[in-house]
């Protein structure tokens, strides 16, 4: 698994671009992961609504998965796992949030960095190897979007970490090294 994350890191090829359904997506992923959530005792609920757009579903589906099976791995027994998805004229937006354990401020700088741990005995209990939150930024970087951490507040309480995929729309922006397919 380590090695096929690496190598995924160093390719170089082209994304391909089509039309997709975000609900479709979303669903595939929330059926993907609802093994892992059910041993975990966590709540997995998309809120996400058919609507088509145009990215890389197949670099999407990744960014998605990491971060909702990190969501798990991280979150309290009885706790939840929630997909919402909006646009504005410019961006498509992913929210992930969760009602885990959170990321304190000084982590949300360098969760992103290969290898960075948040807690090493903790993270031996998940597995991880720090390599996924890494795939998703380079990801989320040939995608010409960003990904965003902020904390999940629920009666102005922190509970847990809430992030955010943003992907431009692709008729505002040069995608000159993409292939496109409507």
């Amino acid at each position: 698994k380590i090695i096929e994350s690496l190598l995924f890191l160093n390719r170089r090829e082209n994304a391909v671009l089509r039309k997709f359904d975000i609900k479709d997506l979303v669903d595939e992923i929330v059926f993907d992961l609802e093994d892992m959530a059910y041993e975990k005792n966590v709540n997995i609920i998309s809120n996400v609504k058919s609507e088509m757009i145009y990215s890389s579903d197949i670099l999407l589906e990744r960014v998605l998965f990491n971060l909702g099976k990190n969501g798990i791995s991280y979150n309290k027994d009885g706790g939840s796992l929630v997909f919402d998805f909006y646009e504005d004229e410019n961006n498509y937006f992913i929210k992930i949030s969760d009602t885990g354990i959170g990321i304190s401020d000084e982590d949300k700088e360098k969760i992103f960095d290969l290898f960075y741990r948040v807690d090493e005995s903790r993270n031996r209990k998940s597995g991880g190897y720090g390599i996924g939150l890494n795939l998703v930024k380079n990801i989320m970087e040939k995608l010409k979007g960003e990904i965003r951490v902020g904390d999940n507040i629920i009666n102005n309480e922190k509970v847990g970490s809430v992030l955010y995929v943003v992907l431009p729309k692709i008729k505002d922006i040069q995608w000159g090294f993409f292939k496109i397919y409507i």
